[in-house]
């Protein structure tokens, strides 16, 4: 991390990051092909994370897919402000909280937390939504890295 509150990478980070992402493609490539989580859920959870990182690209972006996929305006801002959703007794709840949680752990969330997502969804649908949040993980500081980088060459 820097000196600013968001969360950046270190080069050895970025590079254990990028490995872990180019390595679980094929899966990631599985679960696209799949599609045991639904396109709202995804969205959702790629919020939870992007909430907790702050990367402004991947909001934007998320932010719209989720307007597109019929995630409520509310929901969208509850997300991205503590991890949860409009209503506490959607069945999204928590894969919203554990991705917030997965965030907030720097990508090592609690065992039980990830035994509970795995019974509450079932090991493939978990396993699903972990390489998205792996994913929006690496986005979110990439995107958060190149905007210090820039803060820098402009303070130059």
């Amino acid at each position: 991390m820097t000196g600013s509150s968001k969360k950046t990478y270190r080069p050895s980070e970025f590079f254990r990051d990028l490995f872990g992402v180019v390595k679980g493609l094929p899966s990631l490539a599985g679960a696209v092909t799949h599609r045991r989580v639904g396109g709202a859920l995804r969205e959702k959870v790629m919020l939870a994370v992007t909430g907790v990182n702050e990367c402004r690209y991947c909001a934007a972006i998320h932010s719209s897919l989720a307007r597109k996929l019929n995630v409520s305006e509310e929901d969208i801002g509850r997300i991205m402000e503590s991890g949860t959703g409009a209503d506490p007794d959607n069945d999204d709840q928590p894969a919203i909280h554990f991705a917030a949680h997965y965030a907030q752990t720097n990508q090592h969330p609690d065992p039980d937390m990830v035994s509970m997502i795995r019974e509450t969804y079932g090991p493939e649908r978990a396993a699903e939504l972990l390489h998205y949040m792996r994913m929006i993980y690496f986005a979110n500081l990439t995107g958060n890295t190149f905007d210090a980088l820039l803060g820098r060459l402009k303070a130059h």
